[in-house]
């Protein structure tokens, strides 16, 4: 797993005053193995001061249930130091697999996991033509 941490002052008239938006764009396979740089990055988004964190996973290739654990640590620690967390970008295996563990009933208030489309987890049963 890589990321890179970009960040930028906030111009729309709508956003808070005074703070900024944190995108970090995260790149490869999470797993288990990445532990320490998860942990490395959840320090440097904590160390930022009046940021908004958009968590990019549109390059994300895989993750395991422990790159999702990692994930909802990273969520529960910015929430616990008064930073609000956001989701986009999931597609293909990491948007299912973020569908099937309910991701999103956690990044539920500042969600773009399934924009623009939805897909449906369980597709719709097949009617019979009797």
């Amino acid at each position: 797993m890589h990321y890179i941490i970009t960040t930028a002052e906030k111009a729309a008239a709508s956003d808070r005053a005074g703070t900024r938006k944190t995108t970090v764009r995260i790149q490869g396979r999470w797993t288990f193995s990445e532990h320490a740089t998860a942990r490395t990055m959840i320090g440097e988004l904590l160390a930022l001061h009046d940021t908004d964190i958009v968590l990019d996973v549109s390059d994300l290739e895989y993750i395991d249930s422990a790159g999702i654990g990692m994930l909802l640590i990273a969520y529960e620690e910015m929430r616990r130091h008064g930073k609000t967390a956001s989701l986009v970008g999931a597609q293909g295996r990491v948007q299912r697999v973020f569908q099937v563990a309910r991701v999103d009933a956690v990044f539920a208030d500042n969600l773009a996991l399934y924009e623009p489309t939805k897909i449906s987890v369980f597709p719709e049963p097949r009617r019979s033509c009797a």
